[in-house]
């Protein structure tokens, strides 16, 4: 998977490419510690071109979930697709992250 970020003034929009599974944790630990939570402020995960995303890719975007709920920052998945919308439904992701279908 290839993670593209682009920081702008109102948000921040994380690209996703590619297939999203447990040997992305280092690229995506890397992306998570640099990114900024705040108030008011989204974190974008467009995911558009993502063709798929495990379980362990899943519990990766909880845990960023989670720390962007501690600065009351929303995180929102936008544009998923295929066999990664199914995905999202099939585990209700609209419990824990704002889903843009």
């Amino acid at each position: 998977m290839k993670i593209g970020s682009i920081i702008e003034s109102d948000r921040t929009v994380h690209t996703l490419h590619g297939e999203f599974s447990i040997i992305d944790y280092p690229e995506f630990r890397k992306t998570h510690q640099a990114t900024t939570f705040t108030k008011n402020r989204p974190i974008i995960f467009d995911i558009r071109n993502l063709k798929s995303i495990d379980f362990a890719a899943i519990g990766m975007m909880l845990l960023f979930a989670e720390d962007a709920k501690g600065s009351d920052c929303q995180v929102v998945l936008s544009n998923a697709e295929g066999l990664v919308k199914n995905t999202l439904r099939a585990i209700s992701a609209n419990k824990f992250f704002t889903v843009d279908f």
